[in-house]
């Protein structure tokens, strides 16, 4: 299986130690400078060269400013924000952060330098040294109560929830808590079929009454309803919970400094003690607002240029290879066929298993559906968004032809009903750390602020659409090309959809949302013609066992005086990494 986790190694001809300026494009922490033969690199015909895209945009502001233009920039930065002068030095602080991580490790001659609580709650953040996954409580009720909204199936809450949390967590654990959405919706489908199970036998008339035939023709039938009523009034316990607990929350950060550049200057300060709860310390807080308020100053130029935001969508080749990345693992959820399990597994399995014993078999899905997401938490950010799509589908495909190949035996024979129940839950554990959680992660993450909100839409509406466009034709489809037709026609759609990841959707684990412009500045076919050599790489290193040389992605491009050389690699040599750059991520 190719490994898409590649590692990004930088070479510049000016020194550049800040680790925020490399991520901006598209840069892991691990960084060498190194040289590269041509022949060893594709070359960069298909790689855009905006002047004013915003990728050019948002190249570090930072960059070869010495200290007085530091500081006449915190300067403009205080009297426009109008943040209490009790913050000023907190947020000197923060803005050489913002410029340089190692701005402190040597002595100062300006008098700022930081305190032992600075230093441990910075400290944490080295990718080597640090701990990810300490951070603030308040960090981690944001997300459990985003994890209580996804609860509750609804298309407003699954285009605002993965953004809210999306913008309010830190970079290099961004996938595993923005996850939490889908891991939690998983939980409440899970919920619902134990509510099936719990209350199927719930009744309030005699069994003879119930079963009978006049009964059954009325919904709303006063003898029996109760157990269906049960069921549905289940769901209602946890909205009431998130309706309260979410005036406890601050906003997302990114969302008050858009408001704050609309006029309300107190939202500045609202955006600084919403860092301020979602970060260990004050610095850190400062240092990504400092960051992220010039970071929006270049989406802000572009976005006064701009016209319908539809159409920037499409026309901009940023944005549209975002889009389509988007769109296509979204669609890939829908048509991998797990929601015809999730909504008719029940009917299904009643042909294998009868009435009773179905539902049991749909909450034995449910649990697997829930229960192997956990390992996605870790996987999600240490391998990648891509990797994990890579690594499962060709076993979707495989499950859903297993469970096509049940429905050939004897109808309710014990080998039919093993090979429906191993194929549907071999499915379900395959789906969950892979296609469940990415796409909403995946889209909430890659497209540009200024047109998010509308991209995050695009790409929901179209998981809705094939959700209800599977709702609608797999009864028809289980009569035209019966069970195993149906089922084989989602794993063919598996397999196609293997290929589209592989080609058109790019890695963006560990960056931030500002950086990620970087990523998709790599043209559609350069990154084709890439993962196609790699792929063949990749089976000739590990199925082989042949050694071969792996095909590199060079992008060499002049912006702001700085020349920049990004290779995409699968891991750079231990004695290269000592010889060159090694910095610690402070990405906001």
């Amino acid at each position: 299986m190719i490994d898409s986790d590649a590692h990004f190694s930088i070479e510049t001809k000016a020194t550049i130690s800040s680790p925020i300026a490399i991520s901006q494009y598209g840069c892991s922490t691990r960084m060498a400078p190194f040289s590269m033969n041509k022949d060893e690199a594709y070359t960069n015909e298909d790689l855009d060269h905006e002047p004013e895209s915003i990728h050019s945009r948002l190249v570090n502001p930072f960059i070869g400013k010495n200290a007085e233009e530091m500081h006449t920039l915190v300067d403009d930065f205080m009297h426009k924000t109008e943040i209490d002068t009790i913050y000023e030095e907190t947020i000197r602080k923060g803005a050489f952060l913002a410029q340089d991580s190692k701005a402190f490790q040597n002595a100062r001659n300006d008098g700022l330098e930081l305190n032992e609580a600075e230093t441990k709650a910075l400290r944490l953040e080295d990718p080597i040294h640090g701990s990810k996954w300490n951070q603030p409580w308040k960090l981690y009720a944001l997300v459990s109560c985003c994890s209580l909204g996804a609860a509750v199936q609804g298309c407003p809450k699954s285009a605002t929830i993965p953004i809210y949390t999306a913008e309010s967590v830190p970079a290099n654990i961004r996938g595993a808590l923005t996850m939490q959405w889908q891991m939690w919706t998983a939980f409440g489908i899970m919920l619902g079929y134990v509510a099936g199970v719990v209350f199927r036998d719930v009744l309030q008339g005699d069994s003879g009454t119930c079963n009978s035939e006049q009964t059954q023709q009325r919904l709303l039938s006063v003898e029996c309803s109760l157990n269906w009523r049960l069921m549905l009034a289940s769901p209602m316990v946890l909205p009431f919970i998130a309706a309260a607990y979410v005036f406890t929350l601050p906003e997302s950060p990114r969302w008050l400094l858009l408001k704050a550049r609309e006029g309300d200057k107190k939202k500045y300060l609202k955006a600084f003690e919403a860092l301020i709860s979602l970060r260990h310390n004050r610095v850190q807080a400062a240092r990504d607002l400092f960051l992220i308020h010039h970071l929006l100053d270049g989406e802000e130029v572009v976005k006064s240029e701009i016209g319908n935001k539809f159409f920037e969508l499409w026309t901009k080749p940023r944005n549209r290879r975002a889009l389509v990345a988007s769109l296509i693992v979204m669609f890939l959820q829908q048509i991998c066929g797990v929601n015809v399990m999730a909504f008719y597994s029940s009917a299904v399995l009643r042909d294998v298993l009868g009435d009773k014993n179905a539902l049991l078999g749909s909450m034995g899905f449910g649990i697997l559906n829930w229960l192997f997401a956990l390992p996605a938490i870790y996987t999600i950010d240490t391998f990648g968004r891509r990797f994990l799509l890579l690594l499962t589908f060709p076993f979707l495909a495989l499950f859903q032809l297993l469970t096509a190949m049940a429905f050939l035996l004897p109808d309710k024979s014990k080998g039919q009903t093993a090979l429906a129940l191993t194929g549907m839950y071999l499915f379900s554990i395959c789906y969950s750390p892979g296609e469940g959680p990415v796409p909403f992660v995946y889209s909430a993450e890659s497209m540009p602020l200024y047109v998010r909100d509308l991209g995050m839409s695009m790409a929901t509406a179209t998981l809705w659409v094939f959700n209800f466009f599977l709702a609608v034709t797999f009864p028809k489809f289980r009569v035209a090309l019966t069970n195993t037709g149906a089922f084989g026609w989602y794993a063919a759609w598996c397999v196609i959809g293997w290929f589209m990841i592989l080609l058109f959707v790019p890695e963006t684990k560990g960056l931030t949302l500002e950086a990620l412009d970087a990523r998709f500045s790599i043209s559609t076919r350069s990154h084709a013609r890439w993962a196609i050599s790699d792929f063949c790489w990749a089976f000739r290193y590990y199925i082989l066992r042949r050694k071969a040389k792996r095909p590199i992605l060079c992008v060499s491009k002049n912006e702001s005086g700085v020349q920049v050389r990004e290779i995409i690699r699968r891991k750079v040599p231990m004695d290269v990494r000592q010889r060159g750059f090694s910095g610690v991520s402070n990405e906001a």
